[in-house]
């Protein structure tokens, strides 16, 4: 029976629940009352309380009285282990504190009774515990090494504490235990068999009997072989370790070197500085047939790099976030590994080295525009990463746009673009029915007309901007090539600019709707940007990304804050209604009913409001670098 004072102190301290403070998963625990006060001034906790281990290899003591709970105070730490055993020690000759680390160390502060010294004591038995079991007193039960059975006893003598560790004849392979008296404990093996078993505590020789020397034998061959695989598995660690620090020291220096070379706001190059990372957005057709309709998009990391530099023990971290914070699309990482270097040759000697992949991007899963960050990283045996930031970039639907052929060009010059884009979208919607792999697929082939209902019904949007009138014509000409530029190649912007001021191509989020750009120059200082689409959500997202990239261009000029009152309420007429748009949503919860019109008909007006905003006000003062 608990008398009332300690049944409250267990109840209200040792319980799971009041371990909230730990910062790790509790192993043991033990609790003590009326220490003794040298051990308690020597570690400055209380008289009574509880100490616990953590798997993480710390021993602390929680301090306790029965009304209130004092910070925790951390007694002792193992390197790399979980604590298994902690205990109080009251003896006749000593008092102090143990705690037994699961791979073999023992950790041991006492002080004798006609003494105030405390003293540490710490063995190692150099084998992992399995098991655990106390006997009596100090003396222990033990399943360590390759399951073999040990009593474990500690002795004082002459001021000195001493470990004995005597091993169980005929007891191998053991990995839990328990000690059910002084002469009797329980062992359950490997294989599920399970042991009762009487021993002497008292330690006896072998002697003369030959069994029970070549057990000894045969154990003690069993746990060389098994410290030979440890042995062995540690140079392999420590191999790999050293090949790792190898590899962060010349990145270390390759870096110092790249940073001494580097020229005041450019980037790297290999010509420069030896090192040269390009993350570029391409797309491929998913077809040999080079159609634009099913188009694959991805993100082409190119590393080139002098043989300086080592990165084989690397890997390249790949995050793309939502550019915008209030989306709910989730985050995306990618690691690849950096292997695979090939060697770059001009005019048969060897200039550099190169790696390039191609990351997938599926942009049903990630909404553009998006930001994406590279970084190189190497995780070290403790798990800790090492990090190298290389570039971060803004991914945006232009930067997925695909140029329009010749053809479909010609196509969209004669017959007009809504006869062009109603026959691309026929074979668009073909190609998803026929695909019996896509979920999508098969609703629209339980709901066919369903894909013909349209919300909005939008075909051109204009966006005007003030521009220098200092701007020459060349200036002029490049406007458009400077805007769809960003990640291309030169070949790519002529196939995509006809005659500087017209512009066709496609987004990969909506192959089957061609986007055309004119460029109209309304006057010395304004421009126009007419986009045209016969299909709406593809107009709204070129419309979009092009404002998007617009912004970084934009300069704000002291006469732009000067804007007249009735720009001031339109724009204020139109927050007022994406407000009501809001409210609207929230109450409409995305069902397909018949109170839709309630949220159609304020999408419609809003968008012709900011529609009527675009055409009638400038964005501003947008400055080209051309």
């Amino acid at each position: 029976m608990f008398s009332d004072q300690q049944c409250e102190i267990y109840q209200g301290k040792l319980l799971p629940a009041d371990l909230g403070g730990v910062s790790s998963k509790v192993t043991c625990h033990q609790f003590y009352q009326d220490l003794d006060p040298v051990i308690t001034r020597f570690f400055s906790i209380k008289d009574q309380g509880f100490i616990y281990g953590t798997a993480l290899g710390a021993v602390f003591c929680r301090n306790s009285s029965q009304a209130n709970l004092v910070q925790d105070l951390k007694l002792m730490v193992f390197e790399n282990e979980k604590v298994e055993h902690v205990e109080i020690v009251r003896s006749e000759e000593v008092s102090g504190i143990l705690a037994i680390g699961n791979q073999g160390t023992i950790m041991m502060y006492y002080k004798f009774v006609d003494d105030s010294t405390v003293h540490l004591q710490q063995f190692n038995i150099q084998a992992p515990i399995y098991s655990l079991d106390k006997i009596q007193d100090l003396n222990f039960v033990v399943s360590n090494g390759i399951g073999k059975v040990s009593m474990m006893s500690f002795k004082f003598n002459q001021r000195e504490v001493e470990l004995e560790l005597l091993p169980f004849q005929g007891l191998n392979q053991v990995s839990a235990l328990r000690v059910l008296d002084r002469t009797t404990l329980e062992a359950l093996c490997d294989n599920g068999e399970y042991q009762r078993v009487k021993f002497n505590p008292e330690a006896t020789s072998v002697g003369n009997n030959p069994e029970a020397i070549h057990a000894l034998i045969q154990d003690a061959l069993k746990e060389l072989a098994l410290s030979e695989a440890s042995l062995k598995e540690m140079e392999r660690e420590e191999q790999e370790l050293n090949d790792k620090l190898v590899s962060v020291n010349q990145t270390l220096y390759a870096i110092q070197s790249i940073n001494t070379r580097r020229k005041k706001g450019l980037g790297n190059s290999l010509q420069d500085t030896g090192f040269e990372f390009t993350l570029c957005p391409i797309v491929k057709p998913a077809s040999i047939a080079n159609t634009c309709l099913q188009p694959v998009t991805y993100l082409r990391a190119c590393i080139k790099t002098s043989g300086f530099l080592q990165l084989e023990h690397w890997e390249l971290s790949l995050d793309l976030f939502p550019l915008e914070i209030s989306t709910k699309d989730a985050g995306l990482t990618q690691y690849v590994p950096v292997v695979g270097f090939e060697t770059h040759y001009e005019q048969h000697m060897e200039r550099y080295s190169v790696w390039e992949r191609d990351i997938p991007l599926d942009l049903n899963r990630c909404s553009l525009p998006l930001k994406a960050t590279c970084t190189l990283i190497m995780i070290s045996s403790e798990q800790k990463e090492l990090r190298f930031p290389l570039a971060e970039m803004i991914v945006d639907d232009i930067h997925f746009a695909i140029p329009c052929t010749p053809d479909l060009i010609e196509s969209i010059e004669r017959r007009g673009l809504d006869e062009v884009t109603n026959r691309l979208n026929q074979s668009y919607r073909l190609l998803t029915l026929l695909d019996k792999t896509n979920p999508f697929a098969r609703l629209l082939r339980k709901h066919p007309d369903s894909l013909h209902q349209k919300l909005l019904n939008y075909k051109q949007s204009s966006i005007r901007c003030i521009i220098d009138p200092s701007m020459t014509n060349e200036q002029y000409r490049s406007i458009l090539a400077s805007l769809l530029s960003e990640g291309r190649r030169m070949d790519e912007i002529s196939n995509m600019v006809c005659h500087a001021e017209h512009a066709y191509f496609t987004l990969a989020s909506f192959p089957s709707s061609p986007i055309m750009l004119k460029l109209t120059k309304l006057s010395i200082n304004e421009i126009d940007i007419v986009i045209q689409c016969a299909h709406t959500p593809a107009l709204f997202k070129a419309e979009a990304t092009l404002l998007l990239r617009l912004y970084r261009y934009y300069f704000c000029k002291e006469k732009d804050k000067e804007m007249n009152a009735s720009f001031f309420k339109m724009i204020k007429l139109l927050d007022n209604q994406i407000e009501q748009l809001r409210e609207l949503y929230h109450k409409d919860k995305m069902e397909i009913d018949n109170n839709d019109q309630t949220l159609f008909g304020p999408i419609k007006e809003a968008v012709d409001l900011m529609s009527n905003v675009n055409n009638q006000v400038p964005i501003g003062f947008v400055k080209f670098l051309c």
